[in-house]
Parts: C-alpha cells; structure tokens; sequence
C-alpha cells in the first residue's frame, strides 16, 4: 500500500491511496469523520482496472470497478458499477455433472445483526464478456445484472441474455436459437432458464427446450416433420426413430425393454468413450471420440456399433468420420461442415459407395 493519510481531530482523508490485492491493485480515495478520535461516518471510493477472481467457482473473471462505501446514521451502503470484461469457464463437465451443479442451492451467509449488515446496490454490465468453452459447447452471453440484499445475503437481479452458441448432446451439436437466464426474485437468488436449441439429424429438424427454475427445469424435445418424443429421444440417441427401430406393430413392452438394453450398452460405453476420448485428443488432436452400441431389431441388421470420429479444424471447418460396424463392416461416412457466416453452411457428406453430397443449409432468424 502506498499514497498519504491526512489527520485532523474531525477528520481522516485519503489521498491517492493505492493498495496492491489478490485482485489486482485498488485505489482509494475520500475521508473519515470523527468524533474523539473515534469513526463515526465516511465515504470512501474504490476504483480498480483489470481486476481477476476466480467467482462463481471454476470461472476466472477479468473486471473493471468504480464503487462507494458509505456510512451514515448507522447504517453502510456499497453502491457503483463493475464492468465485467470476461468470465471464462473451461471445466469439462459429464451432462450428470451438470445437473448436479444446477439442481445444488445457493449458499446463503451466515446471520449477521442489522448493525453489522452492509447494503448492496451494484450494477453488474457485460456486453459479450461471459464464455464457456468446454465438451459441452461453445457459448458467448451477456450480463445484465445488479446486486442488491447485504453482503450477508446478496440477491442477483437481472438477466443474462445468450448471444450465439453450440451445445453437444449425445453427439449432437445444438445451435442456440435463443437463451435466458432471468432473475426477477426480489428476495433470493432465483435463476429462471429459457432455452431452445436446435439441430439437424438426416431430414429432421430437432428442436430443444429448456424451461424453469433450478429445481424445476423442464426439458421437451419436437421435430419437423413431426415425431413422438420416443421417437425424437431415439433418433437423437441412435440416429434412427423408434419406428425405424422397432417397427410399427412393435409392443410397448417390447419396445421398452429394447431400449433399456440400449440404455445400459450406450451408458457402459459413453463411460467408457470419456476415457477413450481423452486419449485420443491427447494422441490426434481429435474433438470428438465415441462408440455408440446399437441394438438387434430382428429385421435388416445384425448387432453392432458406431463408431464416430471428429476434428474442429479451424473454427469454422468440422470433420466427422462415421463407421458402422457389426458381423460385417456396414459403411462409413464422411462429413465436412463449413460455416462460411452465421447463415450460410456448406455441408459434403460421402459414403462408402463412392457418392458425394454437397447441401448448403440458409438460415433466416
């Protein structure tokens, strides 16, 4: 800490006071009124540049502050502005993991009396500054917020708006059309998720939905041309709808058993692919690694399993090799993604029998 303290029997001021923190380094200025010697009001500012903490838990933040810490008639209020220049967030999480980390509540502080309670008004700005790059997806938002409550139990208001992203489902990459997280409790924390995504398997537009508070969020799932949800789930999970798997005079018994064979192959696999796939990009600098069981309908293929391959490379090109593979080698595919814009994608897709494919997807938001 460097700078100067001036002292009168009224008064203490601060004069371009500089303090080096964990934060980065602060500056203070304004002053103490006494009373014998003894703190009875102030009004003290801090203001930093390129601040850096590691808040929410796992996101390192970059932000610049101009707050006020003042006191008068009993009672402390700290009011101004941070602008929030990045909040990154690179964990990799399992899809479990992350609903975990949603379904968990906020820590509330411990009680303090009312004279010890110090005031929150805040604003909280960042236009495209919070990131998460990760397994997940990529996604870029903004913050809205303000920070009101006490120290003791601050409240977060406000809204953080999505502003383009990806996510990956089952080895699925979901474009987010749009997404919200609203805060509009006045006495708690309480983060509402509006969220739809959407992708495209084969001929089926698949959308995603999101909606609800942390303990309640609600997922549905739609397609166009139109598919029941077992179907959407199915055809997101195997590539193939639940007609197509089972047939239409299928029971439901039969078909509910199928699927959990299907369930305890995929999930034994995807246990394993998570190791797999954290080798193999150590190895070949691959994004994407799995093995994808797929079960016997009795019909047109034998037992087997997909196996998919991909590469980012460049963050407009994707590379994606996919083999079938069961008492015999069924085929592969070939597929290269380039985003040319936000609405204009050239998709080749070519095959084990030599025919090549050339599609270009518009899109008009």
């Amino acid at each position: 800490m460097d700078g100067s303290l001036n002292f009168t029997p009224a008064q203490l001021s601060l004069e371009s006071l500089a303090a080096d923190t964990e934060l980065g380094r602060i500056k203070l200025d304004g002053g103490v009124f006494l009373e014998s010697f003894i703190p009875q009001r102030w009004q003290i500012s801090a203001v930093g540049t390129g601040l850096r903490v590691e808040y929410p838990t796992d996101v390192v933040s970059t932000f610049d502050m101009n707050l006020n810490l003042v006191k008068a008639l009993g009672k402390q209020l700290i009011s101004g502005r941070i602008y929030l220049r990045s909040g990154e967030f690179t964990k990799n999480l399992t899809l479990a993991e992350l609903v975990l980390e949603l379904a968990q509540t906020a820590p509330t502080g411990q009680t303090q009396t009312e004279q010890d309670e110090i005031a929150l008004d805040i604003s909280v700005v960042g236009p495209r500054s919070l990131r998460i790059d990760n397994n997940l997806g990529n996604v870029t938002a903004s913050a809205d917020l303000s920070m009101t409550g006490t120290v003791a139990n601050p409240v977060i208001l406000g809204s953080i708006t999505i502003d383009e992203g990806t996510l990956s489902l089952e080895g699925n990459d979901f474009e987010i059309i749009r997404g919200t997280i609203a805060f509009n409790d006045p006495y708690k924390t309480s983060p509402y998720f509006n969220f739809e995504a959407e992708t495209t398997i084969r001929e089926f537009q698949i959308t995603a939905s999101v909606r609800g508070p942390r303990e309640a969020i609600r997922a549905s799932f739609s397609s166009d041309p139109p598919l029941s949800t077992a179907g959407v789930v199915s055809l997101l999970a195997t590539g193939q709808t639940s007609e197509e798997i089972f047939g239409s005079g299928t029971t439901g018994q039969t078909e509910s058993g199928a699927l959990a064979l299907y369930g305890a192959g995929a999930l034994l696999s995807n246990t394993l692919g998570r190791e797999l796939e954290s080798q193999t990009s150590k190895l070949f600098g691959l994004q994407r690694f799995s093995v994808d069981p797929f079960i016997d309908s009795g019909r047109d293929r034998d037992p087997g399993a997909k196996i998919t391959l991909g590469a980012q490379l460049s963050k407009n090109v994707n590379v994606t090799y996919v083999s079938s593979l069961g008492r015999e080698l069924l085929g592969h595919t070939v597929v290269v993604q380039y985003r040319l814009s936000n609405w204009i994608t050239l998709v080749g897709n070519s095959d084990s029998e030599g025919s090549l494919e050339i599609d270009i997807k518009l899109r008009n938001r």
